[in-house]
């Protein structure tokens, strides 16, 4: 950038500009000062600036004041008064220009307000005031320049390619704009659904569920045209031509090149008749920005990795889902592992493909001939992913590696790029030994595991696919052809299951369903090859989800057969299997699976794998390991969590000398300015420090353990939690509302609920929130409706619908079911299959519990401390806002059980509430991302090294431990604890209130448990 001569031709527009406003100056008068700062600043060609372009063919005639490239500029005087007038005047000329995919710039020369007219309708997407930055002179050149695109050779960093072409550029938004129109044109295609489809199937896998988002399906297709167009520009050394456009998408424009680099994919919908036009407009519109750049440098490093991470995403993903490695943290944990380049290696989540990318860097750093770089690579350095966006970013990621560091431009040889879009948790099934590739649930391809090792497989898809297109010819006809087909190659006794594949793909095409599944069968059995196959190196970053939030019914069941398979939880295991992340499943699944006896494997993993969390224990147990690199201590300010990832990570390596008990670890410890940093730079802010790592001892349970149970899924709240609409209501039949205090933390599908009706007596209920929890006591409870029916004294309570409440003889709660009814079904996610009723009393966790049981102990489900409290109903049951309740009832943010005697529950307060204790189970909580650890659950009786024993009133020292626990429930019980206040602070207020007596409580629990040295 000529920093110089901009900041000085900034300086004296800003001086005009503002004393052309001060003087009420013409827009003509604006116009021109703005024009001539164009030509100072950014060399624009004046030529290139088309002045009151006559405006023709619509309804309204007139001038654009300005039109450059895409942007029309609208000058106003007074941009408040006017802008009525110029948004109407913009609107009409950008339907006159709409084949430049236009944006219009409302303007009085200062303000400048960038607007995209979408459906008939102006949106303002970006706005900038040159007076706000006059210090910042920087800023306004880049706010100009990511429209403007005036530089040239320009270096292609990642910043800079996510600041041109990223969620917030206008390239993007105009971008977006043209592709969610040609979408809604082209989704009825049969063959552009089908692609839609498979696509919504594989984000499942990657998200945990259907994702099924136009809009996320146009993010993805933008970033992989974008990608094409890289790869072409880079690879050939030059825009394509007008005659190329259309084969960078289906990949013909790269067959001189590498023959899967881009194929009719996905993303190859805009091909449909319906969209080829606007989509040769909008690949033209790409390449134009692109050729800003110095094209020798577009394989220096990995740029589209930042660009990746910007626009994939759904907005709302898990915070533990994909993270993008960045190139130090590649670099560190190949060069920690021993990454030799005269071995094999392989990727089995290759994301962007930085460790692809950053492999074969290495391997050129070696001294290896260019040529000899791409041969091995091409061979042995090979990448899987299951997200399509990925695999064609990693492929364009090694095709510039591949350009950069090999000799691709001269290379005589096939080159075919080994990144595939498969899931490597398939194998085959033991039983029948196939691998089914599901079209829809009563339809599946089939390849037996000696199929998918067949070096012909891609030539038999492609075979079979020209037969099934023979539509002029009968069945028997292609079955008898292909037979003979793979009767000369050899392959007779293939036929039985290509014969069916056969039969399925001329259905498909037949029907119009065909446009994806040749891509994906050449893809899906890769993992069956490559396990037979083995690595020297098994490496990558996989990904981080939890198992609760999978929602595929069919990978939910394959994930734990896996996990059982492996031993990595019990069956009796059940609590924890939620909490199991899928990382450890994909270590374990590929050291077993696809590294060699004698090879390394390296995963970034999230840290507590390697900390005291119980869903891990099998898993430290299982796996060797050589060396652990420990990132907690690594600390960036300017991401959002303040660290690598979302949450504290580490790296886990295995190989030859792995061990079981004292592993060799190194803890990095520094702040780094960025995320994106070099290896060279990264360690430059760095220390290391070496330690050994020792797995947690295995601790015996408490016998309090099986007692100590999850409450109720009282959820959505704002079906069930309520207050009285106002004050002076019918005790026996309240007119109650939806406490407005839940919906607060609500979830977006139930923000908006409000339920009101009379509801009888008989059906309210209290219960305690853990926000609402402190130590030894509580601020308030909450008042819940609950459908909890006996149809006799003896009976057990049921859970009753709607229905059954009017038939009962009770109105007033059939009214507030039926809305909770209505509103659960508009509400709930199309993965959810429970009714109401069944997503209340999931796992009986409401109706096995007694409302009116004298004692219960009750303490958080999560959190970074331990706040537990006495619930006794013994002197009678409590009241919320005034009414009378029928008893009391826990919900799933807290654990629960109940004592024979208020004493056990004082004992087991005191215990659960000393520091010792808390400080204890802190090695083996999960971190959060801002929060520091979260999760308690039933840690406290299940990984102390002297379990809680069991209440003996014979004990002097559980007498003492009672005596000091009701001591602390009264002094709370006395205190004032505001309903607004931050619960955290009103947590530490009640311990310092309590101090002297959680001293005594403290010494004695450490005394009593062994936990002196903790």
């Amino acid at each position: 950038m000529a920093t110089t001569r901009f900041e000085q031709a900034f300086t004296t527009y800003l001086t005009n500009i503002l004393d052309a406003r001060a003087q009420g100056r013409h827009h003509d008068h604006r116009r021109q000062l703005f024009t001539a700062f164009l030509q100072q600043a950014f060399d624009v060609d004046v030529a290139e600036l088309e002045l009151e372009e006559r405006v023709t063919g619509l309804r309204v005639r007139g001038f654009i004041d300005l039109l450059y490239q895409y942007l029309v500029f609208e000058f106003k005087r007074d941009l408040d008064q006017e802008r009525a007038d110029g948004l109407r005047e913009l609107s009409t000329y950008l339907q006159a220009v709409a084949r430049r995919r236009p944006l219009g710039v409302l303007t009085d020369g200062v303000r400048f307000e960038v607007y995209l007219l979408e459906d008939g309708r102006l949106q303002l997407i970006d706005e900038e005031d040159l007076e706000a930055v006059a210090d910042n002179p920087v800023g306004a050149y880049l706010w100009f320049e990511a429209y403007l695109f005036s530089a040239r050779d320009v270096l292609p960093t990642p910043e800079d390619i996510v600041r041109r072409f990223g969620a917030r550029s206008p390239v993007f938004v105009a971008a977006r704009a043209s592709l969610r129109a040609m979408f809604a044109d082209a989704k009825s295609n049969p063959a552009v659904h089908v692609k839609y489809t498979e696509w919504d199937r594989l984000l499942a896998k990657v998200y945990g569920q259907s994702v099924g988002a136009d809009d996320l399906f146009v993010r993805h297709t933008y970033l992989t045209l974008l990608a094409r167009v890289i790869a072409y520009v880079a690879t050939q050394g030059r825009r394509p031509r007008a005659s190329d456009l259309l084969g960078v998408v289906d990949g013909s424009a790269f067959r001189n090149l590498a023959t899967n680099l881009a194929e009719s994919d996905f993303f190859a919908w805009v091909l449909a008749a319906e969209t080829v036009g606007r989509a040769r407009d909008l690949l033209a519109a790409l390449v134009a920005h692109m050729g800003r750049y110095d094209l020798t440098r577009l394989g220096e490093m990995d740029i589209l990795q930042r660009l990746y991470q910007d626009l994939i995403d759904p907005a709302d993903r898990h915070d533990l889902g994909e993270y993008y490695t960045p190139d130090w943290l590649a670099e560190l944990t190949l060069r920690e592992a021993n990454y030799e380049p005269n071995k094999s290696l392989l990727d089995l989540s290759c994301g962007s493909g930085t460790f692809l990318f950053t492999a074969i860097r290495l391997l050129a750093e070696s001294g290896l001939d260019p040529h000899d770089v791409t041969r091995w690579a091409l061979d042995n350095i090979v990448g899987v992913d299951v997200h399509p966006v990925a695999v064609l970013t990693s492929k364009v990621n090694y095709v510039l590696a591949l350009q950069r560091f090999g000799g691709l431009s001269t290379y005589t040889g096939v080159v075919s790029i080994p990144v595939y879009m498969a899931d490597s948790l398939i194998s085959p099934e033991s039983r029948t030994g196939l691998v089914p590739i599901a079209v829809s649930p009563t339809e599946s391809f089939h390849i037996t595991e000696d199929m998918a090792l067949l070096p012909a497989f891609d030539t038999i898809v492609d075979e079979m696919s020209r037969y099934a297109a023979l539509s002029h010819i009968e069945r028997e006809q292609a079955d008898s052809g292909f037979r003979e087909w793979l009767s000369r190659q050899g392959l007779t006794r293939c036929f039985t299951f290509w014969g069916h594949n056969l039969r399925l793909m001329r259905q498909l095409i037949a029907e119009g369903r065909d446009s994806i599944w040749a891509f994906i069968l050449k893809n899906a059995y890769r993992p069956v090859y490559l396990s037979r196959r083995k690595f020297d190196f098994v490496v990558g970053n996989p990904p981080w989800l939890s198992y609760r939030y999978v929602r595929d019914a069919g990978y939910r069941q394959g994930i734990r057969n896996l996990v059982f398979a492996y031993g990595l939880l019990e069956r009796s295991e059940r609590q924890l299997f939620t909490q199991i992340e899928l990382a450890t499943l994909f270590y374990t699944h590929a050291r077993r699976r696809y590294l060699a006896d004698d090879g390394t494997i390296a995963f970034v993993m999230p840290r507590s794998v390697i900390t005291g969390a119980l869903q891990h224990r099998r898993f430290r147990q299982a796996e060797p390991l050589s060396k652990i690199l420990d990132l907690k201590d690594i600390n960036i300010p300017s991401e959002p969590s303040l660290k690598v990832f979302g949450v504290d990570s580490c790296v886990l390596i295995g190989g030859r000398d792995a061990c079981r008990s004292e592993i060799p670890m190194a803890r990095f410890v520094g702040t780094l300015p960025a995320k994106g940093l070099s290896y060279e730079a990264a360690l430059s802010y760095m220390e290391i420090e070496g330690s050994a790592y020792r797995p947690p001892a295995e601790a015996p349970a408490s016998a309090y353990l099986p007692r100590m149970i999850q409450g109720a899924t009282i959820v959505p709240r704002g079906l069930w939690f309520a207050r009285p609409a106002t004050d002076g209501v019918n005790p026996r039949q309240p007119f109650l509302i939806t406490d407005p205090a839940v919906m607060e933390r609500a979830k977006e599908a139930w923000r908006h609920v409000h339920i009101e009706s009379e509801v009888e007596a008989d059906f309210l209920y209290a219960t305690l929130l853990s926000n609402d929890l402190v130590p030894f006591g509580s601020r308030a409870y909450s008042l819940v409706v609950l459908p909890l029916h006996k149809r006799s004294h003896q009976a057990r309570h049921t859970v009753i619908t709607s229905a059954s409440a009017f038939a009962s003889g009770y109105p007033g709660l059939g009214r507030w079911l039926t809305q909770a009814e209505q509103a659960w079904e508009q509400g709930r996610s199309a993965a959810t299959q429970m009714t109401l009723n069944e997503r209340l009393d999931y796992q009986r966790t409401l109706t096995d519990q007694d409302p009116v049981a004298p004692f219960r102990i009750l303490f958080n489900n999560a959190g970074t401390h331990i706040c537990a409290a006495v619930i006794d109903l013994s002197d009678g049951l409590p009241t919320c806002h005034g009414l009378e309740v029928r008893g009391f009832l826990a919900e799933s943010k807290t654990y629960w059980t109940a004592c024979e005697t208020a004493a056990e529950c004082h004992y087991l307060a005191a215990v659960l509430n000393a520091p010792c204790v808390d400080n204890a189970i802190t090695p083996h909580q999960t971190r959060g991302a801002y929060h520091g650890a979260r999760d308690i659950g039933r840690r406290p009786f299940q990984v102390l090294s002297t379990p809680i024993p069991l209440y003996d009133h014979d004990s002097a020292a559980h007498q003492q431990l009672v005596a000091l626990s009701m001591e602390c429930h009264e002094s709370v019980a006395s205190e004032t604890l505001p309903l607004d206040a931050e619960i955290g602070r009103l947590r530490q207020r009640v311990r310092s209130v309590l101090a002297p007596r959680i001293a005594e409580i403290d010494e004695i629990v450490r005394e009593l448990l062994g936990l002196v040295g903790e």
